[in-house]
Protein backbone atom coordinates (compact mmCIF):
# COMPACT_ATOMS: atom_id res chain seq x y z
CA UNK A 1 0.00 0.00 0.00
CA UNK A 2 1.26 3.49 -0.88
CA UNK A 3 1.45 6.28 1.65
CA UNK A 4 2.28 9.95 1.50
CA UNK A 5 3.90 12.10 4.14
CA UNK A 6 4.10 15.88 3.76
CA UNK A 7 5.89 18.30 6.04
CA UNK A 8 6.88 21.95 6.26
CA UNK A 9 10.24 23.04 7.65
CA UNK A 10 12.39 26.15 7.92
CA UNK A 11 16.05 26.41 7.05
CA UNK A 12 18.50 26.83 9.92
CA UNK A 13 21.05 28.44 7.58
CA UNK A 14 20.78 29.67 3.99
CA UNK A 15 21.08 26.99 1.33
CA UNK A 16 22.48 27.85 -2.08
CA UNK A 17 20.99 26.66 -5.36
CA UNK A 18 24.03 24.40 -5.82
CA UNK A 19 23.54 23.04 -2.29
CA UNK A 20 19.96 22.15 -3.17
CA UNK A 21 21.10 20.43 -6.36
CA UNK A 22 23.55 18.27 -4.38
CA UNK A 23 20.78 17.41 -1.91
CA UNK A 24 18.40 16.45 -4.72
CA UNK A 25 20.98 14.26 -6.49
CA UNK A 26 21.60 12.37 -3.25
CA UNK A 27 17.87 12.10 -2.47
CA UNK A 28 17.08 10.87 -5.98
CA UNK A 29 19.72 8.15 -5.70
CA UNK A 30 18.65 7.05 -2.21
CA UNK A 31 14.93 7.30 -2.98
CA UNK A 32 15.29 5.07 -6.04
CA UNK A 33 16.82 2.44 -3.76
CA UNK A 34 13.97 2.81 -1.23
CA UNK A 35 11.02 3.14 -3.63
CA UNK A 36 10.31 6.77 -2.67
CA UNK A 37 9.09 9.49 -5.02
CA UNK A 38 8.18 13.07 -4.25
CA UNK A 39 8.86 16.75 -4.50
CA UNK A 40 10.80 19.34 -2.51
CA UNK A 41 9.77 22.99 -2.70
CA UNK A 42 12.18 25.62 -1.42
CA UNK A 43 10.92 29.18 -1.08
CA UNK A 44 11.96 32.06 1.15
CA UNK A 45 13.70 29.80 3.68
CA UNK A 46 10.85 27.29 3.86
CA UNK A 47 10.73 23.73 2.60
CA UNK A 48 7.60 21.79 1.74
CA UNK A 49 8.29 18.15 0.97
CA UNK A 50 5.93 15.39 -0.08
CA UNK A 51 7.19 11.82 0.13
CA UNK A 52 5.42 8.88 -1.52
CA UNK A 53 6.15 5.20 -0.98
CA UNK A 54 5.53 2.42 1.46
CA UNK A 55 4.65 3.61 4.96
CA UNK A 56 7.81 2.01 6.33
CA UNK A 57 10.08 3.63 3.74
CA UNK A 58 8.44 7.07 4.08
CA UNK A 59 8.60 7.01 7.88
CA UNK A 60 12.22 5.80 7.87
CA UNK A 61 13.19 8.58 5.46
CA UNK A 62 11.35 11.17 7.52
CA UNK A 63 13.23 9.94 10.59
CA UNK A 64 16.51 10.68 8.81
CA UNK A 65 15.21 14.03 7.55
CA UNK A 66 14.32 15.11 11.10
CA UNK A 67 17.99 14.64 12.08
CA UNK A 68 19.23 16.88 9.24
CA UNK A 69 20.53 20.09 10.83
CA UNK A 70 19.94 22.16 7.67
CA UNK A 71 16.34 22.72 8.70
CA UNK A 72 13.88 22.55 11.55
CA UNK A 73 10.65 20.65 10.97
CA UNK A 74 7.70 22.88 11.79
CA UNK A 75 4.89 20.44 11.18
CA UNK A 76 3.84 17.23 9.51
CA UNK A 77 0.71 18.04 7.58
CA UNK A 78 -0.41 14.55 6.68
CA UNK A 79 0.45 10.88 6.62
CA UNK A 80 -2.12 8.86 4.78
CA UNK A 81 -2.66 6.08 2.26
CA UNK A 82 -2.88 7.09 -1.39
CA UNK A 83 -4.19 5.25 -4.43
CA UNK A 84 -1.46 6.48 -6.78
CA UNK A 85 1.70 8.54 -6.76
CA UNK A 86 1.42 12.19 -7.73
CA UNK A 87 5.15 12.36 -8.50
CA UNK A 88 5.67 8.98 -10.15
CA UNK A 89 8.94 9.04 -12.03
CA UNK A 90 10.51 11.72 -9.84
CA UNK A 91 12.88 10.25 -7.26
CA UNK A 92 12.75 13.75 -5.81
CA UNK A 93 11.64 16.65 -7.96
CA UNK A 94 12.92 20.09 -6.97
CA UNK A 95 11.12 23.39 -7.21
CA UNK A 96 13.40 26.22 -6.11
CA UNK A 97 11.32 29.39 -6.20
CA UNK A 98 14.49 31.42 -6.80
CA UNK A 99 14.47 30.04 -10.36
CA UNK A 100 11.36 32.16 -10.99
CA UNK A 101 12.89 35.49 -9.97
CA UNK A 102 13.16 36.85 -13.50
CA UNK A 103 11.40 39.95 -14.72
CA UNK A 104 8.92 38.02 -16.84
CA UNK A 105 5.38 38.51 -15.45
CA UNK A 106 4.53 34.80 -15.76
CA UNK A 107 7.62 33.91 -13.73
CA UNK A 108 6.68 36.45 -11.08
CA UNK A 109 3.21 34.89 -10.83
CA UNK A 110 4.71 31.42 -10.37
CA UNK A 111 7.15 32.79 -7.77
CA UNK A 112 4.30 34.40 -5.82
CA UNK A 113 2.27 31.20 -5.99
CA UNK A 114 5.19 29.08 -4.77
CA UNK A 115 5.96 31.55 -1.98
CA UNK A 116 2.40 31.21 -0.66
CA UNK A 117 2.40 27.41 -0.43
CA UNK A 118 4.25 26.84 2.87
CA UNK A 119 1.76 29.05 4.70
CA UNK A 120 -1.15 27.43 2.87
CA UNK A 121 0.02 23.99 3.99
CA UNK A 122 0.62 25.15 7.57
CA UNK A 123 -2.72 26.93 7.96
CA UNK A 124 -4.78 24.54 5.83
CA UNK A 125 -3.20 21.07 6.07
CA UNK A 126 -6.34 19.64 4.51
CA UNK A 127 -5.29 21.38 1.28
CA UNK A 128 -2.08 19.38 0.94
CA UNK A 129 -3.36 17.34 -2.02
CA UNK A 130 -4.30 20.52 -3.88
CA UNK A 131 -0.85 21.95 -3.12
CA UNK A 132 0.72 18.76 -4.50
CA UNK A 133 -1.34 19.16 -7.68
CA UNK A 134 -0.11 22.75 -8.05
CA UNK A 135 3.52 21.65 -7.60
CA UNK A 136 3.08 18.93 -10.21
CA UNK A 137 1.50 21.42 -12.62
CA UNK A 138 4.47 23.79 -12.23
CA UNK A 139 6.90 20.91 -12.79
CA UNK A 140 5.30 19.78 -16.03
CA UNK A 141 4.66 23.28 -17.40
Amino acid sequence: MLFTLTYVSFETRPISPSGLEVLIRQATRDNARDGITGVLLYTDGYFVQRLEGSREAAMALFGRIRLDDRHEVLMITDVKPIAARTFDGWGMALLDARAFDGGIPEQQEVRSLLASLPETVRVHPEAVDEVAAVLRAVLVA
